[in-house]
């Protein structure tokens, strides 16, 4: 197991995880949030998507580690953009996964 990987246990047994992700690069007014939360959708991922105000977009989402590493890796290669990620345990519970306004 990676040192650096906090996860918890979730309904049904299931070990859950959590992805803090910056993109930089073209990523506001190209689509990027719209796929992100298309993708996270058909991937079963609660969380949010923001734009920030340098630029970048905030992601955050939940679920299993090696879907949350192919949702990351599937954006960024997707789109062509730089990521910065971090996984921890998660801290906060969300519903749903949002598009949320300016971070």
């Amino acid at each position: 197991m990676n040192p650096g990987l906090k996860v918890r246990v979730s309904v049904g047994g299931r070990m859950k995880s959590e992805v803090h992700a910056i993109f930089r690069g073209n990523v506001q007014g190209v689509g990027f949030r719209a796929a992100a939360k298309a993708i996270a959708v058909q991937l079963n991922l609660v969380g949010y998507v923001c734009n920030c105000s340098d630029g970048s977009v905030e992601l955050c989402a939940q679920g299993e580690r090696s879907t949350l590493e192919h949702y990351v890796n599937k954006l960024a290669t997707g789109f062509g953009v730089e990521s910065k990620v971090q996984f921890s345990v998660p801290n906060k519970a969300y519903a749903d996964f949002s598009i949320q306004s300016y971070s």
